[in-house]
């Protein structure tokens, strides 16, 4: 799981960054305020199927979204190698 919550400019980078050590099935969650143009980019990835996610907005209160909840796509990342964890391989 990937809870992004600080800078919104930054959550894309962020996701990018982090993406190559999330498991396949990974929840990502991210804390946007609807107003808020600096979710466009993160938006605009997660919500395109080609980048391997299901997608789905979830509203609370005051325009505030847990941005598009994220969940990657097992399907797409099966042919995909294994992916290294955070730190390095173990050894």
């Amino acid at each position: 799981m990937l809870f992004l919550d600080g800078r919104n400019d930054l959550y894309f980078d962020v996701l990018r960054l982090l993406e190559r050590h999330l498991a396949s099935t990974a929840l990502v969650t991210a804390d946007l305020s609807i107003e808020d143009p600096d979710l466009l980019p993160y938006l605009s990835y997660i919500r395109d199927p080609a980048n391997g996610y299901l997608s789905v907005e979830v509203p609370l209160d005051a325009g505030v979204y847990p941005g598009a909840c994220g969940v990657r796509d097992a399907v797409r990342n099966a042919a995909r190698p294994a992916r290294e964890p955070l730190g390095g391989a173990p050894s």
